[in-house]
């Protein structure tokens, strides 16, 4: 992740860029969680550069209900995606 948040700066030319680190919820709890908080809190975020953690489920949730036939049947039989 240090070394996206690296290339993103870079490339941004100071426009207003995101970070974003998509996974499974699990991602985001116990011991992995606090180690990426630490991280998160390390970065040097400001009102033009930020991180963010969304999980798979976040999402997709909103876009489910108009998503193609293939795509719809294929998350679903992704259970862990959906939350």
């Amino acid at each position: 992740m240090a070394r996206y948040w690296c290339v993103i700066e870079r490339m941004a030319h100071g426009r207003k860029a995101t970070l974003v680190n998509l996974g499974l919820p699990s991602l985001f709890e116990g011991a992995e969680g606090r180690r990426l908080s630490r991280f998160v809190v390390a970065l040097d975020q400001t009102g033009d550069r930020q991180f963010k953690k969304l999980a798979w489920a976040d999402l997709l949730a909103p876009i489910m209900p108009m998503a193609e036939p293939w795509f719809a049947v294929y998350c679903r039989g992704k259970p862990r995606l959906l939350g």
